[in-house]
């Protein structure tokens, strides 16, 4: 256990898990939550010295590692090559051939091959042939072992015998490998195509493999560059597949199997859909309430707000995806609350007899501290997704950010641009429509209510007590997790 040994000295590892397979070890090892993603490529060295400091005590004839540490690339495109009658090494060539000119697209970062079976050469050796050349099995195996890297596959009930040999030096391959001479016990030499049959096949079992539609094929795991547009990386890399597809030989396909930009695509679609109701539902409620001239004064810091928000989250490198557009709907009926606010002043200062100037410069500078409040208040209670070391942190970090610049924006607008156009447009309130309106009803339901409440505060406040109580008892009996499972 000298790599599992060597491997406990780096006390960044949280868990090490180890697969032993034929031929092979598989060491897995697991970080902490929280690393910072910026002592990452500090970490992966320590664990190569470490490595290095464990090889002396491995067994002679162990070869070198095989480290991965890009888990974290994502293939936002699969291609699956496949072709009836073609070799493995065939597919493999081809694919080869594939990933070269795909490399060139702009945004590929890398391209890696997945279900490719390595080729073997098979010796299927007849007892009956070597004892008329007065050879055994092992003897035939030892002369084999001295050119070759011989590795014993199993026997077969045929009383036939299988070696799988890796040909090496001046054998290359198996047509070299069945003229390679073997001295019989006489003296004589007969070739080895001669005692057994040679030929060339795909490793039985195989390490790996991809089978499409029932098909051997060998897949293309294309990842693109960070920092890319998804939705025309899409684009370029569609026009070099279908060039790809017109060179390939006849029966061979390359299609694709997974394609991240049409999830993407669909998804933004539906978020933008959402985004453009919200604003809809939004700007009606408060046209509704507050009349068509105060209603568009105040909805005008939505899509002002919206493009700054844009504005600065290109300039801090957040990218636009599920979690910052989802942070932008839910400020969304937050941030239009700071209108309301001023504008509703604003109007109010009219109806006492002040002027449009003096009432909204008035508007603006006594609404600043507590809509300032209101707005820090919120955004410190999304702080710990932004602040936290967790993974869910990790991924949630962009949410408070973005919530962080959407409603400072609007506090913003709301102290600037709103009064200004609320003097520009905005009248004071009808008073008339007011006193005999359905809103008027509300208002006086509403008033009846709040006098009710006033009267009786002890009640109120042991109930509001009680039912708090009662919330808590019932959250914990509610199932959580990060994200609804998938439909």
């Amino acid at each position: 256990r000298p790599i599992e040994d060597k491997l406990r000295e780096i006390a960044d590892i949280k868990t090490i898990e180890t697969m032993v397979r034929p031929g092979a070890l598989i060491v897995t090892a697991t970080l902490h939550d929280g690393t910072p993603a910026q002592r990452l490529p500090a970490i992966w060295q320590k664990l190569r010295s470490k490595l290095a400091e464990a090889r002396p005590a491995l067994p002679e004839g162990t070869s070198d590692y095989v480290i991965n540490d890009e888990f974290a690339r994502v293939a936002v495109r699969s291609l699956a090559l496949t072709g009836k009658g073609y070799s493995a090494g065939q597919l493999e060539d081809w694919a080869k051939t594939a990933r070269e000119r795909l490399q060139s697209v702009e945004g590929v970062e890398r391209i890696s091959l997945h279900g490719v079976r390595e080729e073997r050469v098979f010796i299927e050796v007849t007892p009956q042939r070597l004892a008329a050349a007065g050879l055994t099995y092992d003897q035939l195996a030892g002369k084999l072992a001295e050119r070759n890297i011989v590795a014993a596959a199993g026997e077969i009930d045929t009383g036939r015998r299988l070696l799988a040999v890796e040909p090496s030096g001046d054998l290359p391959d198996e047509a070299a490998l069945a003229a390679m001479p073997i001295t019989l016990s006489d003296g004589l030499s007969l070739p080895l195509g001669a005692l057994a049959s040679v030929t060339r096949g795909p490793a039985d079992p195989p390490q790996t493999a991809a089978l499409v539609n029932g098909e051997p094929s060998v897949v293309l795991g294309i990842s693109m560059r960070g920092g890319s547009n998804v939705l025309s990386f899409a684009d370029r890399l569609d026009e070099r597949i279908t060039e790809v597809e017109a060179d390939l030989p006849a029966g061979m396909r390359l299609a694709s199997i997974t394609d991240q930009s049409a999830v993407v695509a669909t998804d933004l679609a539906k978020v933008g859909q959402t985004f453009l109701e919200t604003v809809a539902v939004v700007m009606l409620v408060v046209v509704l309430f507050l009349g068509w001239r105060a209603g568009l004064v105040t909805g005008l810091i939505v899509p002002l707000t919206v493009m700054g928000t844009l504005l600065v989250m290109r300039l801090l490198g957040i990218e636009l995806h599920m979690v910052s557009i989802a942070a932008v709907i839910i400020s969304l009926g937050l941030f239009v609350d700071n209108g309301i606010v001023v504008v509703e002043d604003y109007q109010r200062r009219l109806a006492l007899g002040e002027d449009r100037r003096a009432a909204a410069v008035e508007a603006g500078q006594t609404m600043a501290a507590p809509l300032l409040t209101s707005s820090l208040a919120i955004i410190l209670a999304f702080a710990p997704l932004a602040a936290g070391v967790s993974d869910t942190a990790e991924y949630m970090r962009s949410l408070a950010i973005v919530l962080a610049v959407t409603l400072l924006l609007s506090l913003l607008l709301a102290l600037t641009v709103t009064p200004l156009m609320a003097e520009m447009f905005a009248g004071a309130h009808d008073a008339q429509a007011e006193d005999h309106g359905w809103l008027a009803r509300v208002r006086s339901w509403y008033a009846g209510k709040v006098q009710l409440v006033v009267a009786y505060p002890a009640q109120v406040a042991g109930a509001m007590v009680g039912l708090l109580a009662l919330s808590l008892g019932l959250f914990a009996t509610i199932p959580s997790e990060l994200f609804t499972e998938s439909a």
